[in-house]
């Protein structure tokens, strides 16, 4: 009723592209709260098995490192540097901070190349 009768063959366009178009920002955002969330519990995986190796080398522990890894104690602070990891990267809007944006600019603008291609 708002429109004039020559434009009203444009809102079925018009609407359908804009439920779209909200569509899939929705699913780009659960998708990086997906991988953001992966990338975390990756992180904290190998950074706790990188101080039990370290700590084992430098004769801090003993036993099987197996054994160790997949103990309670590792799987504990693995999680709790997850959970660390995984809510920076929600509080900071998953950007980076202001001294870590000037430097890692250029793995930035490849990255931002990459996904251009990826979705076109």
């Amino acid at each position: 009723m708002i429109l004039p009768s020559d434009y009203e063959k444009w809102v079925p366009v018009i609407v359908n592209y804009s439920c779209k178009t909200v569509g899939v920002s929705i699913a780009w955002t659960i998708q990086r709260v997906l991988v953001s969330f992966h990338s975390a519990v990756r992180g904290a995986q190998i950074l706790s098995f990188g101080v039990l190796g370290w700590m084992k080398v430098l004769g801090m522990l003993e036993g099987d490192f197996l054994v160790l890894a997949n103990s309670g104690y590792a799987t504990l602070a693995g999680v709790g540097i997850a959970l660390t990891g995984f809510g920076w990267q929600i509080r900071n809007g998953f950007q980076l901070p202001f001294p870590l944006n000037i430097l890692l600019l250029p793995v930035t603008l490849i990255e931002w190349t990459l996904m251009y291609f990826a979705n076109s």
